[in-house]
């Protein structure tokens, strides 16, 4: 099922540039200022790959040994608090993430009694999710039928691109459909995020959602470079956090190698 799931959504984002369509009034409008807090349906895929490859009914497939091809999907109910500094994405398949940002600073893991079952530190302060205001209008694109402006901005360091982001937004209610970020660090394409929002609906969440058991007792997480926490510090652009569990994996993976050859 998430197989297919992911396939579907890959399938969308692939055509979203099929139809260009010039703004009716001939002129770019103003970038949307979205809700700070807000609840929403959304789907996540992501893909990332080195190496030759093919694109076959839908598949990547590697050409040679040295293609390396990952896919990763999350879809669930996504809880964004910004007033309250909090955050929570329930994913029936993965499991549910909580994070409490100043002065909790904590990502848990929360079971189905909303009790701390392992957290992680955060190392980044919470944002709110809106369009960067240098971005440029692209005019309106179709998607699956229906139109969206596309807001278009180029994250740039040194003078290269390392990241195209794409934000697909409703003309009427000037809420977000879909995000697709075309990642392109030192200027070669390894890859493509893709955030659906089926339902986006402004307004501060339920603080029940937030209302966590155990969390000054809660232990800290022995996997926090697992692939779901990941993907959601990516998808929130927290990089000191993602960058600090991505390390420390790498140093593990290194450690065991070493071990390995040393036992050859």
């Amino acid at each position: 099922m998430k197989a297919v799931l992911a396939l579907t959504v890959l399938c969308a984002a692939a055509g979203v540039m099929a139809r260009v369509h010039t703004h009716r009034h001939g002129a770019a409008p103003p970038v949307p200022n979205f809700p700070v807090d807000w609840t929403a349906s959304e789907e996540d895929y992501m893909v990332v790959y080195q190496g030759e490859y093919s694109i076959q009914n839908g598949a990547y497939c590697c050409g040679d040994t040295s293609c390396e091809v990952q896919t990763q999907y999350q879809s669930g109910m996504d809880y964004f608090d910004y007033t309250n500094n909090r955050t929570r994405f329930d994913d029936p398949v993965n499991g549910d993430i909580v994070s409490l940002f100043n002065p909790i600073y904590k990502e848990m893991e929360v079971d189905g009694t909303n009790t701390c079952v392992a957290y992680c530190p955060i190392q980044d302060d919470l944002y709110p999710y809106g369009i960067d205001p240098n971005a440029t209008y692209m005019g309106q694109k179709s998607i699956n039928g229906k139109m969206y402006d596309d807001w278009q901005y180029k994250d740039m360091e040194f003078g290269i691109v390392f990241e195209t982001d794409d934000t697909y937004v409703d003309p009427k209610t000037q809420l977000p459909f879909q995000e697709v970020d075309n990642l392109t660090p030192f200027g070669q394409a390894i890859g493509m995020e893709t955030s659906t929002y089926h339902t986006f609906v402004p307004g501060t969440p339920d603080p029940s959602h937030f209302a966590i058991k155990g969390v000054a007792n809660c232990p800290m997480s022995q996997n926090c470079g697992n692939s779901q926490r990941q993907f959601v510090r990516r998808r929130w652009k927290l990089r000191n956090t993602w960058l600090a569990a991505y390390q420390a994996a790498n140093i593990e993976k290194s450690e065991q190698l070493a071990r390995r050859l040393a036992r050859s």
